[in-house]
């Protein structure tokens, strides 16, 4: 049996115990330190460094959580880490338990798995690997206190970053998309849907004391690569419902963490199930069947595909469950309604959106929002939304004020979702809020909590005496307790931001069942795209492909700038301008807002310089006079910005997106995020991101105006700051090759003086017909603002160049 000769320091603190090595590669000791005999550790040896990096990489952002192995010290000239000592992994105790022993331990078991997979999701960190084997049973150095901890985070990675293949990973507990990504040898992207599929597997071999899979059966093999549910034979059918929802092939529809915890199986408080079942049914109403459209393709999927991407209920609601599909915000604006769009289906919508922030209070974990209180509101409101559906009511103009009293319920619930939301980005950055912050926050949250909640319960009370109303089809009391449920008090909650923002925010909401994944077909197709600033995703949004937008960075100035963002588009009309991208609306989800565009068919233009400057297509930017219109293009939508009083300040390749017109057989450029954007003259205080780079530099300062890097503090953000910057945009298009970013070889901090002395990036050689662009570009860049060139003369001038040639 081979050990380990420890070098250095930790030869001088540890001594190995020659006869205990165990791991996959036997690579993990059992040792004691030399001034303490009796206190026990492992060391863990690797056979690469990057191995190594990785796994005290991911054990240092672990430090001090539940139910996570502890590292107690790493040594990097031998490349081996020191973790507290276990007793004995989850495999080795089930198989000496019988059924009985089993059910008695359970519950404690599945507890400390999912407090240690709670730590890992806070941190963004998929195990990958999470099999019986890595988990394991560990007793405190009092003797006393006991837990079961996660182990072994040699294949762990960061959600976004890439899976590749792993020959010492045994693949029996891993998702389909891992096993395919190991036989195939390619990367993939991951995801906390990795890890719930093994947990689904654990929950398994807890039930039924036997693996699902031995790592041998091809029989086996296949079924979990198939598209087809597993058969599963357990006697609990909560725990069955439960497991083949954690198993699901399809990763949109694979129950998350956070869904798990809310059921009874988990929670053990109900056992027939009804506080799930009004969780779950809000949340996402019904089982509704989408397309899953073919990700390679952009026509409308064939319905033939239909299937359900939501999660569907664990009990049997199919005869009473609601679906708010044919409502949406626009629809109570409508002055005068029919039967298809009448009131029960504006009162559904409410139902939904209730739902949705049940969802988030919970996923919060934060006390202050009253879970319990919110929930008996929702419970009540779907009992009345059951006897609501059954009335006759033919009054219009009393149909009309009742839908006006929604409306204004709609804003209160909506409202709680950004206070959710605002506060999951003030507590999770301490670095970046200060406690008098914090607490400010929190105090003014409370007080409009508790106005929401009291305007929910006596939303309720007003419904129900409505209903009897109707009931009773006696139309003067119908009309007697409308009035008195439009002037109760209690639901005129005012707050003290801008009543407008309200507005605008509740109208750009979308529930979540217009929404879903585009489904995975193969492990290489891409799950998101993870950037410096943003996560993106591929959705299907109300039968037209869109483009999901979350932020990396969750603090208190990001979220604003999220408010700022939809208020533009509401205020400004920014969806007005075909060179804008147009915005379809936002939901939230996991206390965290995602905003929905339109879906750029080519990317963003900096990867398109990267991946396509040399194509010979005709509508590429190879021809001269392709670059020319789409420098027109952008021109026009930074006019229509700047006719709105609003100025970008970071326009470059990265924020330009690229659609391909079918019409003009052409790329047409699109403007986007306008996080760092701000009104002109308007008097208000606008709010920049706070983003901190894991590596590298602040790229995006390479396209600031030279008074903007001087970091004057009077500096006042105006049109020329654009032209700038349009200036630097033009000279990417003109040259359009990769890697090429502005005075690349200058340090950020370095560049004012190196503009100071009249340093301009070279132009290419233009055609004769295109010598005026390059003096146009060279008006822009001008070192002093006054002496640049306005946006009407540039695409004024764009316009006549692209006009008054032909291509060459």
């Amino acid at each position: 049996m081979s050990t380990i000769e420890l070098e250095g320091e930790a030869k001088e603190q540890y001594t190995v115990i020659n006869d205990y090595n165990y791991g996959s590669e036997l690579n993990v000791y059992k040792a004691y330190k030399k001034d303490d005999p009796e206190c026990h550790y492992v060391i863990k040896s690797y056979k690469t460094k990057e191995t190594f990096e990785r796994e005290s990489q991911m054990l240092r952002e672990l430090h001090d959580t539940k139910n996570i192995v502890q590292i107690v010290d790493v040594y990097l000239s031998q490349s081996i880490i020191v973790c507290e000592c276990a007793l004995y992994d989850l495999e080795t105790f089930l198989v000496h338990q019988d059924h009985i022993q089993r059910q008695e331990k359970i519950d404690s078991i599945i507890k400390d798995i999912i407090s240690g997979l709670s730590e890992l999701q806070k941190h963004n960190i998929v195990h990958t690997a999470l099999a019986p084997k890595n988990i394991m049973y560990f007793q405190e150095k009092d003797g006393y206190t006991e837990s079961w901890k996660l182990i072994d985070f040699s294949a762990a990675c960061f959600v976004g970053s890439y899976y590749s293949y792993n020959a010492k990973i045994k693949l029996n507990y891993s998702a389909p998309e891992v096993i395919i990504a190991n036989e195939k040898k390619i990367k993939i992207k991951v995801d906390f849907t990795m890890d719930m599929f093994s947990f689904g597997l654990i929950l398994y071999f807890l039930e039924t004391g036997h693996h699902y899979w031995d790592g041998v059966s091809e029989e086996k093999k296949e079924e979990i690569l198939s598209t087809k549910y597993l058969p599963l034979r357990i006697h609990d059918p909560n725990a069955c419902c439960v497991i083949k929802s954690l198993l699901s092939k399809n990763i949109s529809r694979r129950m998350p963490l956070d869904k798990f915890m809310r059921t009874p199986y988990y929670t053990g408080e109900s056992t027939n199930l009804s506080d799930y079942e009004i969780n779950e049914e809000a949340s996402q109403s019904n089982s509704t069947s989408v397309s899953r459209p073919n990700s390679t393709s952009l026509s409308r999927p064939n319905s033939t595909y239909l299937s359900p991407l939501r999660i569907s209920n664990i009990s049997n609601l199919s005869q009473d469950s609601f679906v708010a599909e044919n409502w949406n915000y626009s629809k109570f604006d409508i002055k005068n309604l029919t039967d298809p769009l009448d009131s029960y289906h504006a009162l559904e919508y409410v139902f939904k959106v209730l739902g949705e922030v049940i969802e988030n209070v919970v996923g919060s974990g934060r006390k202050h929002f009253r879970k319990d209180d919110i929930m008996e509101i929702a419970q009540k409101m779907r009992g009345h939304l059951k006897s609501f559906k059954h009335q006759n009511w033919d009054n219009n103009d009393q149909k009309v004020k009742f839908i006006s009293i929604l409306k204004n319920q709609v804003h209160l619930y909506n409202r709680f979702l950004w206070l959710v939301v605002r506060y999951c980005a003030v507590k999770d950055r301490v670095v970046n809020s200060s406690l008098a912050k914090k607490t400010s926050i929190l105090c003014r949250d409370i007080l409009e909590i508790n106005s929401i909640i009291k305007a929910g319960k006596s939303f309720n009370s007003h419904l129900s005496k409505l209903i009897m109303a109707l009931k009773d089809q006696n139309n003067d009391k119908i009309q007697s307790e409308l009035s008195n449920f439009a002037e109760d008090p209690c639901l005129d909650v005012r707050f003290d931001d801008d009543s407008n923002i309200t507005l605008s925010l509740s109208r750009w909401y979308c529930v979540t069942s217009q929404i879903y994944s585009d489904y995975i077909g193969t492990p290489s197709t891409e799950i998101e795209v993870r950037g410096e600033i943003f996560v993106t995703k591929k959705l299907f949004f109300n039968d037209i492909f869109a483009t999901g937008k979350s932020l990396n960075y969750l603090n208190y100035k990001t979220f604003l700038c999220i408010i700022k963002e939809i208020s533009f588009y509401n205020d400004h009309q920014l969806n007005d301008n075909d060179f804008i991208i147009r915005f379809h609306g936002y939901s939230i989800q996991h206390c965290k807002c995602n905003l929905f565009y339109d879906c750029a068919d080519y990317g963003d233009l900096f990867e398109y310089f990267q991946n396509n400057h040399n194509s010979s297509e005709h509508f590429y930017l190879s021809k001269w006079i392709n670059k020319i219109k789409l420098a027109w293009g952008i021109s026009i939508g930074v006019k229509y910005l700047h006719n709105q009083k609003i100025v970008h300040l970071d326009l470059r390749s990265e924020n330009i997106l690229l659609k391909y017109d079918e019409k003009e057989e052409t790329l047409m450029p699109k403007i986007s995020n306008f996080l760092w954007s701000r009104e002109i003259y308007s008097g208000k205080t606008s709010a920049y991101p706070i983003i901190t780079l894991s590596s590298g530099e602040e790229v995006w300062k390479r396209w600031y105006d030279p008074d903007r890097l001087r970091n004057k503090k009077r500096y006042d953000f105006l049109p020329p700051s654009d032209i700038y910057s349009l200036g630097l945009l033009f000279w990417e298009i003109a040259w359009c090759k990769p890697k090429n970013l502005p005075f690349k070889d200058v340090p950020i901090k370095n560049l004012y003086n190196h503009l100071t002395y009249n340093n301009y990036e070279k132009l290419p050689e233009f055609p004769d017909e295109y010598q005026c662009w390059g003096f146009l570009i060279n008006g822009m860049w001008k070192l002093k603002a006054e002496d640049r060139c306005n946006i009407m003369t540039v695409e004024l001038s764009m316009g006549k160049l692209f006009k008054g040639t032909d291509s060459p």
